[in-house]
Formats: C-alpha cells, sequence, structure tokens
C-alpha cells in the first residue's frame, strides 16, 4: 500500500473509532455504587435514599474546605498618588495588552499597594496561576451574571482561551459582573473574583480620569 493509501487507512480508522464513541450508550450509576468505585459516565441517585446520602456528603466536604478568605481589597484613593495613576496611564495601554504587559501591571499595582498578591491568581497573573484547582465551597458556588454589565460584544478572548492580546477594559467589565445568591446573607455577592476585577476596573478608570488614558 503506497503513502496515500496509508493515511486513507488510517483517517478511516480514526473517523470509525470515533464514530463507535460516539455511538456508544452512556452508563449511569448510583451514588453508592460511585463511592464503592464503580465506573460510569455519569452518576444519578437510585433512590430518596440515595440522594440523600449524596447530599450529606458534598454538605459536609463543603463544611471542611469552605471558600479561602481574603484581605479586604485595598482602598484606592487612600493607596494611590496622583502621580501613581498618571505612570500607570502613561506606561500602560489598557486596551491592547500582552500577558507579559498584563503581568507587570499587576505587579505594579502591587508594588502601588492597589492591590494585595493574593489577588493575583484571580486575576490571571501567568506566574500565579495554582497548579490546581481545589473544589471548595467558593467553586461550587452557581453564578449569574448581571446581563446589563456584560460588554455589547458578548464573552471577552482571553489568555487563557488562547488571545495573544487582551483588551482589559471588556475583560474586566465581564468579569466583574459575576454574582452568587448567599443565602446566609439573604442576597447577591460579589466572589472575590468579581471583587477583584471590579478593582481592576476601577483603577482604569482612574488612568483615564487622572492620567492621559488610552
Amino acid at each position: 500500500m503506497d503513502t496515500v493509501g496509508m493515511a486513507s487507512m488510517t483517517q478511516w480508522m480514526q473517523q470509525r473509532a470515533q464514530t463507535q464513541t460516539q455511538q456508544r450508550a452512556l452508563t449511569t450509576i448510583g451514588w453508592e455504587d460511585a463511592l464503592a468505585g464503580k465506573e460510569g459516565d455519569i452518576i444519578v441517585p437510585q433512590n430518596e435514599e440515595d440522594r440523600q446520602k449524596m447530599k450529606e456528603w458534598f454538605a459536609d466536604y463543603m463544611e471542611r474546605n469552605p471558600a479561602p478568605e481574603y484581605a479586604p481589597l485595598p482602598n484606592l484613593m487612600e493607596e494611590m498618588t496622583l502621580e501613581e495613576w498618571k505612570t500607570l496611564a502613561d506606561k500602560y495601554h489598557p486596551s491592547s495588552m500582552t500577558q507579559k504587559e498584563y503581568d507587570q501591571f499587576l505587579d505594579d499595582l502591587c508594588e502601588m499597594g492597589a492591590l494585595n498578591p493574593e489577588d493575583l491568581a484571580d486575576l490571571g497573573h501567568s506566574q500565579h496561576k495554582p497548579a490546581f484547582v481545589k473544589v471548595t465551597a467558593e467553586t461550587c458556588r452557581a453564578y449569574v451574571a448581571n446581563g446589563a454589565e456584560i460588554p455589547y460584544l458578548g464573552s471577552v478572548p482571553t489568555f487563557d482561551r488562547g488571545a495573544q492580546r487582551v483588551n482589559l477594559f471588556l475583560w474586566a467589565q465581564e468579569e466583574k459582573a459575576w454574582s452568587y445568591y448567599d443565602e446566609e446573607q439573604g442576597g447577591w455577592m460579589k466572589s472575590h473574583k468579581a471583587q477583584a476585577f471590579q478593582q481592576i476596573y476601577d483603577i482604569l478608570e482612574g488612568m483615564q480620569r487622572y492620567g492621559i488614558g488610552r
């Protein structure tokens, strides 16, 4: 068989394997089955008792893995000087930033006291990304975005999504829009990530107000 024929055969086998995978029926298992180590595609409680055991397991896990506690975000009016606003505005172009430029921007904000170092992971600093995302009460919350705050162009391409340059104005606008309902507080609350991007958005507005802005 020549090279062309081998390539065609390989392609056909790959397509056939993909089709067989797609056609395979998904298997469901109960919660107790999953805890016992049984494998399946979807976990579906088999009865009310099974459902209650699943709820109790997750309630216990969330109690042992609460949302992390963060220091309050700095007060920009107390921390930032007029000269610092002008320096940021002269140095950075928020409408088009590379990951390297964005990292340096966040580093500068930390040095100026406008951010805490612990905020950098949620803000997407490349040197502060966690090796893995631990499942906690915070990561399991259901978040809803305020449609009025979402950029009119929709979801913003970011570095994690393969973008080489990012419009920080639009990115911060999108990220600060997400909230979750806190049953204990009885109202909608911002996650730490949304609050951190709100801080970035306020900083960008300050750069426009006090500096030349771009």
